[in-house]
């Protein structure tokens, strides 16, 4: 009752006890009280935060239909509270959860207001992962250029907000995506090699092991067995050491 006193303590605790996993704080509850204490104190910021939260943890637990409610009302709060910041959150995880959900034109819609948010805050990595989030949906739909086109954007913006993790990822997407267009192969390889330089660099392995595989499916296609077998095995062996699941291309939801 003292935290709910306290609405912003409130979301504190949840946000604190989903980031470390306490498994004795039961985060969904918590977070559904805060939301109606920061509702009712007309605690616009607190609000905010709680209902982004919340969606994040309903759409972890499979339910994407309640998830998008609390984002959809997000969006309301936010709009209402001239704050573009969580208009651009909550447009960004309304996209993935349709994306999830392949309402692709949906999905489409709220990365692009998404985009527009992030514009008007001049956040360039925001507008790095939006168009990066474009970019994949465009691709499955099979429109190659407007994918295309997202992904130089998300490289330029991902860039221009000096996040090289961001740049590395739509790098080797884009190779994938040159491999998929019947491109220059040779360019692909030198792109996705550019994307495991900067995974090297920032020490990031399992950024290394999904370029790897993207290396080795370029140079499959290419006729470069030996070469292809070498990645493709250096990409499962680094999966295998960091327990990481299967690899998929895949936008994911932002809490902050």
């Amino acid at each position: 009752e003292q935290l709910l006193a306290a609405p912003e303590a409130g979301f504190m605790l949840a946000d604190s006890a989903r980031r470390i996993g306490d498994s004795l704080i039961d985060v969904m509850p918590l977070i559904i009280e805060v939301t109606e204490a920061a509702r009712a104190a007309d605690d616009l910021p607190v609000l905010c935060d709680a209902l982004n939260l919340q969606g994040v943890l309903l759409l972890e637990r499979g339910h994407g239909q309640a998830a998008e409610r609390a984002w959809c009302d997000l969006v309301i709060v936010a709009t209402a509270a001239d704050n573009p910041q969580y208009v651009a959150r909550a447009s960004n995880n309304l996209g993935v959860s349709a994306t999830v959900n392949m309402r692709l034109e949906t999905a489409i819609a709220s990365f692009q207001r998404a985009v527009t948010a992030y514009l008007r805050l001049g956040y360039a990595r925001g507008l790095a992962q939006s168009h990066q989030n474009l970019a994949i949906v465009f691709l499955e739909m099979d429109q190659a250029q407007d994918a295309h086109t997202h992904f130089e954007l998300a490289v330029t913006f991902a860039r221009t907000a000096d996040c090289m993790d961001d740049v590395a990822r739509a790098e080797q997407e884009l190779a994938l995506l040159m491999l998929y267009n019947g491109e220059d192969m040779q360019r692909a390889v030198e792109t996705v090699r550019q994307a495991l330089d900067r995974f090297a660099q920032l020490r990031q392995p399992a950024g290394t092991a999904e370029a790897m595989r993207v290396l080795g499916v370029v140079e499959m296609a290419r006729g470069a067995r030996e070469e292809a077998d070498v990645s493709l095995q250096s990409a499962l062996n680094i999966a295998r050491d960091l327990k990481l699941p299967d690899f998929h291309t895949f936008a994911v939801p932002v809490t902050e």
